[in-house]
């Protein structure tokens, strides 16, 4: 699955690497972990225009807990972040189902 990066809600893969280096507005960001595992997730800017390799400040820095994650109540996580970012890149996903970028 690619990067679905139009309308107001973005659907990424689970794959590291750049999702774009245009302004992001962002209104949250809907985690679902898989099912019983330990799962990580950071998501940054761009460090610098025009240079997709450099991570710039971290938008989100998350883990779920293995045992608990069984729970189907806890299989997605909301997360309010708000806010306009330079770029997103996509910098660690570890045993991540889908990720959701609410934009405005």
């Amino acid at each position: 699955m690619a990067n679905v990066i139009t309308g107001k809600v973005w659907t990424l893969d689970t794959a590291a690497g750049l999702v774009t280096d245009n302004n992001v507005n962002i209104y949250g960001i809907l985690v679902t972990w898989k099912v019983v595992s330990a799962g990580a997730i950071v998501l940054s800017e761009v460090g610098e225009p025009g240079n997709d390799l450099s991570n710039g400040m971290t938008i989100l820095d998350a883990v779920s807990a293995a045992a608990s994650s069984a729970a189907t109540n806890e299989l997605s996580q909301w997360y309010p972040i708000e806010g306009i970012y330079r770029g997103l890149k996509k910098v660690t996903m570890t045993d991540i189902a889908k990720i959701a970028i609410y934009t405005k």
